[in-house]
């Protein structure tokens, strides 16, 4: 096989980590891959924070899934 690239995707924790594995494939599928490497997968917690004229600041967190791969094309 022959890499063609990274790609990665991150969905929130209502995803299924299979929904990230399908949206690595389209990505690299896109990019002329037939095949992908997972390299990692995680979660992570992001915060915000923003200014409602109304309300005041206002923040909050939400966790998130990560996750990369290698785009591969196998050769027959």
């Amino acid at each position: 096989y022959v890499e063609i690239g990274i790609v990665s995707s991150a969905g929130g924790m209502i995803h299924q980590w299979a929904d990230l594995i399908v949206a690595l494939q389209k990505k690299a599928a896109q990019k002329g891959a037939n095949a992908i490497i997972v390299g990692g997968a995680g979660e992570s917690t992001h915060s915000m924070v923003t200014y409602n004229p109304t309300f005041g600041l206002q923040g909050g967190t939400f966790p998130q899934k990560n996750m990369i791969a290698v785009a591969i094309r196998i050769l027959e």
